[in-house]
């Protein structure tokens, strides 16, 4: 059986980690003497080591002091424990609106932040849920149902338009001319029956792997826009629409 998303995403996350390791590495421009990887989390050159001021000596810390630098060994953070002031997280959410039109998160930013997890960050959240279980009768709502009339309300909050993933119904339009099942069928043999995405077969699938548009234009048919992926990738391409151009630019007459 084939490797799930989680543990693809790791296995990525692991061997791009391995090879920033591996490069030489660079000292911190602070002048503080640490040797740093040349490429940060964000995958930018990287000039000072985490938490590190540009200031360099000035602002090191100072016992009985506080300091910002919490990334220089023995700085530990003076406003650990303590809570924000309502006018900072105010200011802060609306700086992050801001730059964002309005949200408070962009999508490029949640994907770099998972992107730059490290390996062992799935593993840590699987047994802190397993620590606490909240199946069954651990769940505060175990044995509790809910009233007709809140049934409605979240139907009608999730359905249509009123849902966050609502593309205006173009899943219903028809696929072009000639996207037939001996059609589906050779493009699933050019592609080797296998997943371009994550390499799983028909067997691992459980079911009969999908063709996937590339522009997520049903009427295009063109060889070269359409892919062979499992029941999982297609679905992370259909959220995630730019990826697939990235990711797949060309492809191959039959």
């Amino acid at each position: 059986m084939g490797m799930s998303a989680a543990e693809r995403q790791a296995r990525h996350r692991a061997k791009r980690q391995a090879l920033i390791d591996a490069m030489p590495k660079i000292p911190c421009q602070c002048g503080c003497g640490i040797l740093i990887p040349p490429i940060n989390k964000k995958r930018e050159p990287a000039k000072y080591a985490h938490g590190h001021n540009p200031d360099g000596e000035k602002t090191r810390f100072v016992k009985g002091q506080p300091s910002l630098n919490k990334g220089i060994p023995g700085s530990p953070s003076p406003f650990r424990g303590v809570p924000v002031p309502t006018e900072r997280l105010l200011k802060r959410t609306a700086t992050r609106r801001a730059q964002n039109q309005g949200a408070y998160t962009s999508e490029e930013g949640i994907r770099q932040s998972i992107a730059n997890r490290p390996a062992s960050w799935l593993a840590n959240v699987t047994a802190a849920n397993q620590a606490q279980d909240r199946s069954g009768s651990n769940n505060s709502f175990y044995g509790k149902h809910h009233t007709e009339e809140s049934k409605h309300l979240m139907s009608e909050a999730q359905s249509g338009s009123n849902n966050a993933n609502w593309q205006g119904g173009i899943g219903m339009l028809p696929y072009g001319h000639g996207f037939t099942r001996k059609f589906k069928r050779l493009i699933r043999e050019r592609d080797g029956n296998s997943c371009l995405c994550c390499g799983k077969s028909k067997r691992a699938n459980g079911r009969t792997l999908q063709v996937h548009h590339i522009d997520h234009d049903k009427m295009n048919n063109n060889p070269t826009n359409l892919i062979t992926v499992c029941n999982s990738c297609n679905i992370y391409l259909s959220y995630h629409r730019d990826e697939s151009l990235i990711a797949f630019p060309n492809r191959k007459l039959i």
